[in-house]
């Protein structure tokens, strides 16, 4: 799916400065295959198969054993500093943080989604899926967002840009597949794919990123549950979309200004929000602060005529 990104992405890296020596299909031969029939083909395609399907699964087994060693490592030096949470994965969130966020995750998932590009990046794409599995599993559950303070999965939007970001082989574990399989078939241009081999892992990866951007413009963006609770209570909000929630503390209070908040009427009534809804969340729009001041209550200020409403 990403061939066209890659395409576009490899012209980048590599611009066209000359005339090429071959530009027309006659210049292109291809060598026919020893086999006679579709079986025979298909037969031989198997077979050669095998040594790549053993390479893949003995990396992916090599690379987990590698993963928990350098997670038990940081976790042993994490803990002289009083750290010691401290694995590889929150490292990555840091790294590739800015590029989860700017491909259109939501920045309460962008730390997740960078850990999973690190493990991508640094190991393979296998390890990665298999924690982007384990999140999911966890939404479906529907346990806390939060536990300490550490959101435990991500939104399914954030899943979705996470699988086209991740469905790449631009990490440093395929390095010497590619460079191995190219020289088999190459010799002479060895030293061309071993200078080439990282630059190229590069492209790739910026590749799988172009693709995961067009993801999130095709993938909508969910309303919340605090928004879908504030726009049945407040009929008359005009920035319906931009509600978004977040976990916070019993009494805390936090105000984030939004893009656009207009208030179709200053008066709004008074309107009571069903007590048997257990609110954990809190509404970022400008205009509008909610304190938890209660895990069954909901308070509302509206700075627009200086009235508030509590329901």
């Amino acid at each position: 799916m990403s061939a066209p990104a890659s395409l576009a992405i490899s012209k980048l890296f590599w611009p066209q400065t000359k005339i090429p020596q071959v530009t027309l299909k006659s210049g292109i031969k291809m060598e026919k295959g020893d086999s006679k029939n579709l079986l025979e083909a298909a037969s031989q395609g198997a077979s050669a198969s095998i040594a790549l399907v053993a390479n893949i699964a003995v990396n992916l087994i090599a690379f987990l054993a590698l993963l928990s060693f350098v997670d038990s490592a940081l976790s042993w030096l994490g803990n002289m500093f009083n750290y010691p949470q401290l694995n590889f994965e929150i490292i990555c969130a840091y790294v590739f943080m800015p590029f989860s966020f700017m491909m259109g995750v939501d920045w309460e998932d962008s730390f997740i989604v960078g850990g999973l590009l690190g493990y991508k990046t640094f190991f393979n794409e296998f390890v990665a899926y298999e924690r982007l599995s384990m999140l999911i599993h966890l939404r479906e559950k529907g346990g806390p967002v939060y536990i300490g303070g550490v959101k435990q999965y991500m939104t399914i939007r954030s899943e979705t840009i996470a699988t086209y970001a991740l469905c790449g082989f631009a990490n440093f574990g395929s390095l010497g597949m590619v460079i191995g399989g190219l020289t088999s078939m190459a010799p002479s241009k060895k030293r061309d794919i071993a200078d080439s081999a990282f630059r190229a892992m590069i492209a790739g990866t910026v590749a799988c990123f172009m693709t995961a951007c067009i993801a999130a413009c095709s993938t909508p963006v969910q309303p919340s549950k605090m928004a879908a609770i504030a726009v049945t209570a407040f009929p008359n909000l005009a920035c319906k979309t931009t509600l978004s929630s977040k976990s916070t503390q019993v009494g805390s209070t936090e105000m984030v200004p939004c893009s656009s908040c207009v208030m179709a009427q200053k008066k709004t009534p008074k309107t009571a929000v069903p007590s048997n809804r257990v609110l954990d969340e809190e509404v970022k729009c400008k205009g509008l602060q909610y304190t938890s001041t209660s895990s069954h209550f909901l308070h509302i200020q509206m700075s627009g005529d200086g009235k508030s409403l509590s329901p």
